[in-house]
């Protein structure tokens, strides 16, 4: 039965509790796939591929997720939204006039990778995929360790303290005592 399968004993009619079936790839088909159970030998009925598709620009290849069956390669077909059922994308039509080749305020366009880049001094960089701006804000390019520099600082700035409240300190203690001898030798009188 589709629900599993059970056994029955030859010699006492025992029969045993109805198991799930061990299915496995039977027919692979454009139209889809069946299995069969390697111990009963049930067989299912064809479903329908799940496909996964493998894409580049000029078609796809659908690869079923349940049996392996793969497909030949097909030209993308749009929908109605520009999308073929492998996710491609339909590249969009330029909207607006178009220039004939009798005009001389065309730019060219190259389809490769590459881009020419030129810089604000009117220069082109030597190697296209450095960037010749910085690649932060305010970004000198200089890769000091800005924290080493700022503990470095803040010991100084202590230093500097504590040195300040030594001298002064040291002042008091030599006015001090000068001026404790003028009070000592006036209240003897």
């Amino acid at each position: 039965t589709e629900a599993g399968h059970s056994y029955v004993c030859t010699e006492c009619g025992y029969k045993t509790e109805v198991e799930g079936h061990s299915l496995t790839v039977d027919e692979k088909t454009e139209a889809g796939h069946s299995y069969v159970c390697t111990e009963c030998g049930y067989k299912t009925e064809v479903k329908a591929h799940s496909f996964e598709y493998t894409k580049d620009d000029e078609g796809h290849v659908g690869t079923c997720t349940d049996c392996g069956f793969v497909t030949a390669k097909e030209a993308h077909s749009y929908d109605d939204k520009g999308v073929c059922v492998c996710g491609a994308v339909k590249a969009s039509e330029p909207e607006g006039p178009t220039t004939d080749d009798t005009t001389d305020d065309t730019t060219d366009v190259t389809t490769d990778d590459t881009t020419d880049v030129t810089t604000d001094a009117g220069t082109t960089p030597s190697d296209p995929s450095t960037p010749s701006t910085p690649a932060r804000p305010g970004s000198t390019g200089d890769e000091s360790k800005y924290a080493l520099w700022a503990v470095v600082t803040a010991i100084s700035a202590v230093a500097v303290v504590i040195i300040i409240i030594d001298t002064f300190r040291r002042s008091k203690k030599k006015e001090a005592p000068a001026s404790a001898d003028k009070n000592d030798g006036g209240d003897d009188e």
